[in-house]
């Protein structure tokens, strides 16, 4: 019923169209007539070399919209079809992927790498969250379908194994933290670093260098055990510390193994982040992992690559 009624519209506009013009045509046939009995030769000639002049401005006229609106449309498709296949900028809001990412900057997410690939073990990725809509969130990948994951303090004989190594990283971490200038932070984002100096203190006090103690089970890390192997001998990895990790994690989550198509993300910013830890939450379809961040883009000047 619809398409009978766009055809009579249609008919009804084109035949209003037809009438119009033809009344155009008799009222110019009408003034030549006229211009034949009052005006000379030349002076009719002048004439219709002004009508013809006027036709053709308005042809050019109706032609520059017409090259404008097509123009417009390509540049529409053209974006539609970047955003929706090839890369889309977003821009991050809240502290939960600090300091990798802060607050307000925009990044530019690869929607083609997950078109001709899957994504991978500490990818940083776009997201939405089962009933949260469109909303889109930014957080690291850490575990891939069929692994194990949780989180959880390191046991004595893992400390001891893994001492030189752990103290590196922590170091390196506790350096990082000691260079962000508290005073170029606005309120908020003071409060956060602050919190963190406070950790890296008591961190380099109490863990580098020492044995192993009761101060070692306040830190928490992400361990994953591939897929390949979940025997109860295999020794599930640790999940390195983010070079620009906020503030550390205080709770743990007990293991899970994924089931297929199931994916853990996690919040840079392992202590101030809501993520695959959270039972609202929980791991994330492969449908919902949209795209892998790839640059920071804005502000212009601390435009980087994103690892």
């Amino acid at each position: 019923m619809q398409t009978e009624k766009n055809k009579t519209n249609f008919w009804k506009e084109y035949r209003a169209y037809r009438a119009k013009r033809k009344q155009q045509e008799k009222a110019e046939k009408k003034l030549r007539k006229e211009e034949r009995k009052t005006l000379s030769r030349e002076e009719r000639i002048a004439s219709q070399k002004q009508r013809a002049e006027q036709r053709k401005k308005e042809t050019v006229w109706k032609w520059e919209i017409f090259s404008w609106v097509i123009t417009l449309a390509a540049a529409v498709a053209v974006a539609l079809v970047v955003r929706t296949f090839l890369a889309e900028p977003v821009m991050v809001e809240g502290k939960s992927m600090s300091n990798t990412l802060l607050d307000q900057e925009i990044v530019l997410e690869s929607k083609l790498a997950y078109l001709v690939g899957q994504p991978q073990r500490n990818d940083v990725v776009i997201c939405h969250y089962p009933e949260r809509g469109n909303t889109l969130f930014v957080k690291r990948l850490v575990a891939l379908p069929g692994d194990a994951v949780e989180v959880r303090a390191l046991t004595e004989q893992e400390w001891n194994d893994h001492q030189e190594e752990l103290e590196a990283e922590l170091q390196a971490w506790v350096d990082f933290i000691r260079t962000i200038d508290v005073s170029a932070a606005d309120s908020e984002r003071r409060q956060d670093v602050e919190i963190m100096l406070m950790q890296a203190n008591l961190i380099e006090q109490m863990i580098i260098g020492h044995s192993y103690s009761s101060n070692h089970a306040k830190l928490k890390f992400v361990f994953v055990k591939a897929k390949d192997d979940l025997s109860a001998d295999a020794v599930p990895q640790r999940v390195p510390i983010p070079e620009y990790m906020g503030r550390w994690p205080s709770s743990d989550y007990e293991l899970q193994v994924l089931e297929d198509n199931q994916y853990f993300v996690i919040g840079d910013n392992r202590g101030n982040s809501h993520d695959s830890r959270s039972g609202d939450v929980g791991p994330l379809d492969r449908s919902y992992i949209l795209g892998k961040v790839k640059w920071v883009v804005w502000p212009y000047t601390d435009w980087r690559t994103v690892e």
